[in-house]
């Protein structure tokens, strides 16, 4: 499940309307449709394609842009996925039970868009107080997202990716990559016109407001811009040193006909581009079973790398980013060691009454990836997700949190429950009811995965 704010499926300019200096009374439709047609076509030289006619333009304030999101949730996610994620952040310990991931989500939006592309109905929105140059190098970001939506139909692409959380996550960060990479080239090539306060402005990049937010909420967004961005860089020198592609957009075109399978492929680019080190997600099927009685599966999911980065990491405590300081941005890791070496997962939600139990099965790369995920996790257990669930099943109720060993040396199986009304025999009969097999080429083990043995507990 996506616990961050690309599951909402929006393409953002993060930026801080109460940061930008040069005071605004706004723009006249007139203006902007003008200013948006120019950048258009330059965008469009840039990317070596053409717009189908001019796109919609429209200031938007925060109220649009919160009605927007919240029907994009709507449209883009199974149902019930803001609660279930909400969930999962909190088994995981990346939530306390106090915070809620939407009111949170929905805090942040307001205060880090600079404007977004909506490809539902194909319109641009700049929020309103942006102008100037820095509404231009916004404009010149998200018409990008326009362009490569009448190419590479971005909703399409979306939609066909609902349910699984990681592919999802590597597919916007190609989007948001791509968005950077042109805006980027964009500003280099109108950098004598453009005013150097408004672009120190904009290299802020608005995140104050994230200083006291969890990582689960801003880390995986910045991430989708960072990572995508030096995903698509990467891929320009590989084409260009091994196969002598000159074309700027080469890696561009490439990744969009093509798309990266996992966050796993997005962080360790040479997994895509290097055709002797491609590393393809692992399919780890969750098996139907007779559950216990009472219980129900909420949710069924792909986790991926990116996301276990954002729980391994709560080994080294509550970190904090100075957002106001670049130099601290930009040694911002969007996983570690005990995440990498991730092979594929399934990750399951099950609830009875008030109830959860997550069930994560992990399979590693090799077992010393498997090993140091395993020394890793026992200190997360211990220090952040037992303190938690206690708290989530009250006095009277059922919590724990263990590491267990699947049905082989590869296999790692991460289990977190917390049941106000219920016991610790009722997590443990769902625990072993559950099953899961590897496809036949890649299983490493019997065909069906049984009730792994206990390995460590928190």
């Amino acid at each position: 499940m996506t616990i961050s704010l690309t599951l909402i499926s929006l393409s953002m300019a993060l930026c801080s309307a109460q940061d930008v200096s040069e005071a605004s009374d706004g723009w006249t439709q007139e203006a902007l449709e003008a200013v948006s047609f120019e950048v258009q076509g330059q965008v469009g030289k840039l990317r070596g394609a053409e717009f189908e006619g001019a796109v919609r333009v429209e200031v938007a304030d925060k109220a649009g842009l919160i009605e927007y999101a919240l029907k994009r949730m709507d449209e883009m996610q199974l149902p019930g996925a803001m609660e279930n994620a909400n969930w999962t952040a909190r088994l995981l310990g990346l939530l306390t039970p106090e915070q809620d991931l939407e009111k949170l989500t929905m805090e942040v939006l307001k205060e880090q868009v600079g404007g977004f592309y909506d490809p539902g109905t194909k319109s641009f929105y700049l929020m309103d107080g942006f102008t100037g140059d820095l509404a231009r190098v916004i404009l010149a970001h998200e018409l990008t997202h326009a362009l490569d939506d009448r190419l590479f139909d971005l909703d399409g692409a979306l939609k066909a990716r609902i349910g699984n959380s990681d592919q999802t996550t590597a597919y916007m960060s190609l989007v948001e990559g791509s968005g950077s990479a042109v805006m980027n080239r964009w500003v280099m090539a109108n950098a004598g016109k453009l005013d150097p306060a408004s672009m120190r402005e904009f290299s802020k990049m608005g995140t104050a407001a994230l200083q006291d937010t969890p990582a689960v909420i801003w880390k995986p967004l910045l991430a989708t811009y960072m990572t995508g961005q030096r995903f698509l860089s990467i891929g320009v020198r590989q084409l260009r040193t091994v196969e002598k592609v000159r074309d700027p957009n080469g890696a561009l075109e490439r990744a969009f006909a093509t798309p990266p399978r996992s966050s796993e492929q997005i962080l360790h680019p040479e997994k895509y581009w290097v055709p002797k080190d491609i590393d393809e997600p692992v399919k780890v099927d969750r098996k139907n079973v007779d559950l216990p009685e009472g219980w129900s599966l909420a949710l069924q999911d792909t986790f991926g790398e990116m996301q276990l980065a954002l729980v391994t990491e709560l080994a080294n405590g509550n970190y904090k980013v100075n957002f106001a300081n670049p130099l601290s941005m930009m040694n911002i890791q969007y996983t570690n060691q005990a995440a990498a070496g991730w092979g594929g997962d399934s990750l399951g939600l099950y609830t009875k009454g008030d109830g959860h139990l997550l069930h994560l099965v992990i399979v590693w790369d090799d077992e010393e990836e498997a090993a140091e995920f395993e020394q890793t996790m026992s200190l997360v257990l211990e220090g952040s997700i037992a303190p938690n669930n206690a708290k989530l099943a009250g006095e009277a109720g059922s919590h724990g949190a263990q590491l267990l060993q699947g049905n082989s040396t590869l296999e790692r199986v991460l289990v977190s429950w917390a049941l106000p009304k219920g016991s610790d025999e009722d997590a443990a009969a769902l625990i072993d009811t559950l099953r899961w097999e590897l496809p036949v080429a890649e299983a490493v083990a019997p065909e069906e995965a049984v009730a792994p043995e206990e390995t460590e507990e928190g």
